[in-house]
């Protein structure tokens, strides 16, 4: 019997050993090339966001004018910042037609009507609610709130240009209001006293059109003055009332 003659292949230890090592090596270096461009990508990043943070610190718009602060909304590449009025709901509480509920700001003690800014993907409506229950505890009305204007002169409030959707709401005297958030006190005064106080912006000017608008109810016409010559704030602001 013939037996076939056998290929044997001769093993070297030392190239297996450097085979393993070239094996290593490669997928160390690729390990290594992956994680560089890993921190390219976040530095880049970081970069960007930092340029970000500098474009939104530019000013290039809004009114009035530097002086006063807006909203801004900045690009995300060429620093170019589009600023808009904030804005804001304020609310005139009554407990029937004689009575006004006002709060007092603990910032500078002046009286004010229930209010505030809106919220990010906050509609005014919701604001009215969410502003009512903060400042007053109230989280139930009895109506829905009634729209008395829009007021958006740039002089209405010294802190920064705002634009105010007012409304009413009528109580039906069972609540009872309580201080809350940023309130020091709420308190309430009859509705023909509302020119006795001082009050913040030109929240005086809010409830004085309210008022008329209530006494045209029961008689008479209104004619809304979008801007008075009379020199005096309360009358001068620029606004649009809803009549009737």
């Amino acid at each position: 019997m013939v037996y076939p003659r056998r290929k044997w292949k001769l093993h070297s230890p030392r190239a297996a050993s450097t085979t393993n090592i070239r094996l290593i090596l490669s997928v160390a270096l690729n390990i290594l090339l992956a994680g560089a461009v890993v921190l390219m990508w976040k530095g880049n990043n970081a970069m960007f966001r930092l340029d970000l943070r500098s474009y939104a610190r530019e000013w290039h718009g809004g009114h009035p004018s530097d002086a006063h602060a807006g909203s801004c909304w900045c690009g995300d590449t060429d620093g170019y910042c589009l600023c808009t009025p904030s804005l804001a709901i304020d609310l005139v509480v009554m407990t029937g037609r004689d009575h006004v509920w006002l709060v007092r700001r603990k910032d500078t003690s002046q009286l004010a009507t229930v209010g505030g800014f809106v919220q990010m993907g906050e509609s005014v409506e919701e604001a009215v609610l969410r502003e009512l229950a903060e400042e007053t505890g109230i989280k139930t009305i009895p109506s829905r709130p009634r729209l008395i204007g829009i007021y958006s002169d740039p002089r209405r409030d010294n802190r920064r240009h705002t634009v105010s959707v007012t409304y009413a709401i009528h109580l039906d005297g069972t609540e009872h209001p309580e201080a809350a958030d940023d309130v020091k006190e709420v308190i309430k005064i009859p509705f023909s006293e509302v020119e006795n106080h001082t009050y913040f912006a030109d929240h005086k000017t809010i409830l004085l059109d309210y008022r008329k608008i209530l006494q045209n109810e029961l008689g008479g016409s209104f004619q809304t003055d979008f801007q008075s010559s009379q020199g005096d704030f309360a009358n001068d602001i620029t606004r649009s009332i809803c009549i009737g």
